[in-house]
């Protein structure tokens, strides 16, 4: 199980899952049971698979990652689970010189926002251009995920 950020959307999970090849995606808008999560671990216990990887975001409805791998335990006690949390580690890495660049554009634009009065607002660069957006209008503005999207989880389960 290896749980990602995510507690109020699943799209890092979902991305992260499709890509790195995850038998089983947890997010908090597809709403997976406990007992679903063993019926897919049966199927692919009895196709002699050696490892399964499970995606969970952290706002998942089951619980976090060790949550849900302590339900598993009980169904499958012979079952070697293992649990690693990412959480913020995923934002890890080397910028790049674009991420560099980025930084110093919109820290200074920031700073600009602020010493004209313009408080309250997140810095953003659309169609090349810096933009600001105020914060009342960002925070728990989630864009829903696409069906389509979604899908992709059942047919990698599949």
């Amino acid at each position: 199980f290896v749980e990602v950020m995510g507690r109020d959307s699943g799209l890092i999970a979902l991305r992260s899952g499709i890509a790195g090849g995850a038998e089983v995606i947890l997010i908090p808008e597809t709403k997976m049971q406990i007992d679903e999560l063993v019926e897919l671990l049966k199927k692919d216990r009895a196709l002699k698979k050696s490892s399964i990887i499970a995606v969970v975001a952290e706002g998942d409805e089951e619980g976090g990652a060790v949550v849900i791998s302590e339900k598993v335990k009980k169904q499958f006690p012979d079952m070697d689970i293992r649990v690693t949390t990412l959480g913020h580690i995923q934002r890890g890495g080397k910028p790049s010189c674009m991420d560099r660049f980025l930084a110093i554009r919109m820290g200074i634009a920031a700073v600009e926002a602020m010493k004209s009065g313009n408080n309250n607002v997140m810095v953003g660069i659309i169609k090349d251009e810096v933009q600001y957006y105020p914060f009342d209008k960002t925070v728990k503005q989630f864009t829903q995920l696409s069906q389509e999207l979604v899908h992709l989880i059942e047919v990698m389960a599949s």
